[in-house]
């Protein structure tokens, strides 16, 4: 995805992904052009995917930017730059195996 915006279609399955498949996992950037990563994760919240597993990987470590993105619904928060091994074992744990998603 190119920014903000062009991710929220992306989830959402607007316009050009209109056909795209729901993701099992969303791994959103807090920094991200044109709409914020909280504005994102907002709106995909707020649009009713809310069994959707977000992921916020963020290179910041303000605890209130965590505090706001657990708050706003995002499943996990994770520091850029941190053990990536706590990465993947983060994803793993929000994305049970086989099809969890389908497509209305």
């Amino acid at each position: 995805m190119t920014d903000g915006p062009d991710a929220l279609d992306f989830v959402l399955r607007r316009d050009v992904y209109s056909q795209a498949p729901l993701p099992d996992l969303v791994i959103l950037d807090l920094n991200l052009p044109n709409m914020s990563g909280f504005e994102v994760l907002a709106e995909i919240r707020r649009c009713g995917f809310s069994e959707l597993p977000i992921v916020v990987y963020s290179a910041s470590e303000n605890p209130r930017d965590r505090e706001t993105a657990l708050e706003l619904g995002a499943n996990s928060y994770l520091v850029k730059g941190g053990d990536l091994s706590k990465f993947v074992e983060s994803a793993r744990a929000l994305v049970p195996r086989g099809p969890v998603f389908r497509s209305a």
